[in-house]
């Protein structure tokens, strides 16, 4: 299998070419700045790969979220203006009530996208729907 680590961003992110998969496994604080950052990696490996790939984000490490309704606005118009491939999955793991609230937020800013974003409280839930091995996005 072949993962590599993003040198040049989080290094709680992972490319799996071969299962055409991203995992993001972030610790700390998510807030309007660590979440541009992992966009600029997504929307760069979108540019320069062919290939369309889905999305894992783990939130269950966080200490907290500090995102506003602007901020999750400006993301999720982002993502929809600048996302032009195929239609792909993003499957985001939130165990606390308020990660899971913003996360379902955030959902549902995207629906009109061809981003499909769902939320789980359960990683063997997210990779049935993703259809990925349990393993890869259990991985940090």
């Amino acid at each position: 299998m072949t993962t590599r680590p993003l040198s040049r961003y989080p290094s709680e992110a992972r490319i799996h070419s071969e299962l055409g998969l991203l995992t993001w496994h972030p610790r700390g604080m998510l807030d309007a700045s660590l979440a541009r950052e992992i966009l600029d990696f997504v929307e760069a490996e979108e540019a320069t790969d062919p290939q369309p790939f889905h999305r894992f984000a783990d939130l269950t490490a966080l200490n907290g979220i500090h995102l506003d309704s602007l901020d999750l606005t400006e993301l999720t118009s982002r993502r929809a203006f600048t996302y032009h491939g195929p239609e792909v999955k993003t499957a985001i793991l939130a165990f606390n009530p308020l990660d899971f609230g913003i996360a379902q937020m955030y959902a549902r800013l995207m629906r009109k996208s061809p981003i499909e974003v769902r939320v789980f409280c359960r990683i063997t839930s997210a990779a049935v729907w993703l259809n990925m091995p349990i393993e890869v996005l259990a991985a940090a």
